[in-house]
């Protein structure tokens, strides 16, 4: 997906859908399982595991306390592929330029900074070495 506003807009509805029910989160799974280049767009074994292990445990947890722990655990898994996928094409300054654009100047500016000096981060964590060394040169 080329356009960044349209790949946050389409994570932001399907990540909601995924939250909402487990229908909507099955649906979320299929639209990935066909949009979307799946292993090509997850972070490294070593990012990942530990936190859809997080997921589980929490998950766990709320089962265990007679909770919908399975149901938590499928939805929030889906949304982690979703996060995986639209940071998988984010590029650099891309979330700046959504921001200023949906938010305007100065509150749109200042969150985008943010996310801008944040982001550039995660790629040292994912095992993404060219994005990581260019930062740090």
């Amino acid at each position: 997906m080329q356009d960044p506003r349209l790949r946050l807009l389409s994570v932001a509805v399907l990540s909601l859908a995924a939250f909402a029910s487990i229908a909507g989160a099955a649906a979320a799974l299929v639209w990935w399982l066909l949009f979307t280049p799946r292993t090509r767009s997850l972070p490294r074994p070593g990012v990942l595991l530990p936190l859809v292990a997080m997921v589980a445990a929490t998950a766990l947890v709320s089962a265990w306390g007679g909770g919908a722990g399975l149901s938590y655990f499928f939805r929030m898994t889906v949304i982690l592929l979703l996060a995986a996928w639209a940071y998988a094409g984010t590029e650099d300054g891309e979330m700046l330029a959504v921001a200023v654009w949906a938010l305007g100047n100065r509150v749109g500016f200042e969150i985008g900074l943010v996310a801008r000096w944040e982001f550039p981060a995660f790629p040292c964590s994912a095992g993404r070495s060219s994005r990581c060394e260019s930062r740090w040169r």
